[in-house]
């Protein structure tokens, strides 16, 4: 082993020196803000508030990624953040939540929202009551620490037994989220919101072309016809809002829309809507804060 030389030696241990200072001050300001987090839930337990804060969430993830972060990626400290907000939320109260798969998405779950999360699989009765009454029940009790998550191509589904989607995971991705997650809660307004919608349409149906499944596994062939038929969407639907997400369920005619920006059932985009006169029903299925788009290296 070779001998470092005097000069260097003492440099690293100046290095050294300066990240246990460092670490020291870290470790300071993490108890800090978990006493804080603390003294929040106490204020908040007054007003029912709830345990997961998608908004507050999407808040704290955008301001950081306004930062600096070099030599770091946004990701990268995301992941450190994540860990801070779930350690806070367990001391906070206990997050139940609810999936129709356990062993599909367990993983997933336990990868964002940490271990200390409680994970229910409900399993439905012969009839396929059992399990959407659970969870009703669950949430109408206690809303405050209850939510379902579902995958993002299962929207349509009787999983969300009463609730809207509040908020969607990793909040970090390539294009889409993976999940949804749906609660009770009211929905809160961010800086960068997405709308979803459901729609049946009366005499109008999305053509699946025949060279689909050949093509299926192209990203780029798979985003072309997804962006043109968004365009037809928007064409169909008579808005000038531009269609951020579209998930088909071709064979009812149904289809999930996902469009920028915060419009509830009394918004006059959502009444213009049902006035649309192809459209045979319309379905405000949730509001939630935008995900951010990252590609590394780009």
């Amino acid at each position: 082993m070779k001998n470092i030389p005097k000069e260097k030696s003492s440099s690293l241990k100046t290095l050294r020196k300066k990240l246990d200072t460092i670490d020291n001050n870290i470790l300071q300001m993490v108890v800090e803000r978990a006493q804080l987090a603390a003294k929040i839930y106490e204020a908040k337990k007054s007003d029912n508030s709830f345990v997961y804060q998608p908004v507050r969430e999407a808040e704290i993830l955008r301001k950081l990624n306004s930062s600096d972060l070099s030599p770091l990626d946004i990701a990268k400290v995301w992941d450190i953040w994540r860990s801070m907000i779930n350690a806070n939320i367990s001391l906070q109260s206990t997050l139940h939540i609810h999936v129709w798969d356990k062993k599909e998405i367990n993983a997933d779950i336990l990868s964002y929202f940490g271990p200390d999360v409680e994970i229910h699989e409900l399993s439905s009765s012969s009839d396929g009551a059992e399990g959407p009454k659970l969870i009703e029940d669950a949430m109408t009790n206690n809303p405050e620490s209850n939510i379902i998550v579902i995958p993002f191509s299962r929207w349509d589904s009787d999983h969300s037994v009463g609730g809207k989607i509040i908020g969607a995971f990793p909040m970090i991705s390539r294009d889409t989220p993976k999940y949804f997650v749906v609660g009770k809660n009211i929905f809160l307004k961010s800086s960068d919101d997405i709308t979803l919608f459901s729609v049946i349409f009366n005499n109008w149906n999305i053509e699946i072309p025949s060279e689909f499944d050949d093509n299926k596994d192209d990203y780029e062939w798979v985003s072309k016809w997804f962006s043109d038929l968004k365009k037809q969407m928007q064409k169909q639907l008579e808005i000038d809002i531009e269609i951020e997400y579209l998930i088909p369920n071709p064979t009812v005619k149904k289809y999930l829309i996902g469009v920028k920006g915060y419009f509830d059932e009394s918004s006059e985009f959502i009444k213009t809507l049902s006035s649309n006169n192809s459209i045979k029903t319309i379905e405000l299925k949730g509001i939630y804060p935008n995900i951010l788009i990252y590609n590394k290296g780009k």
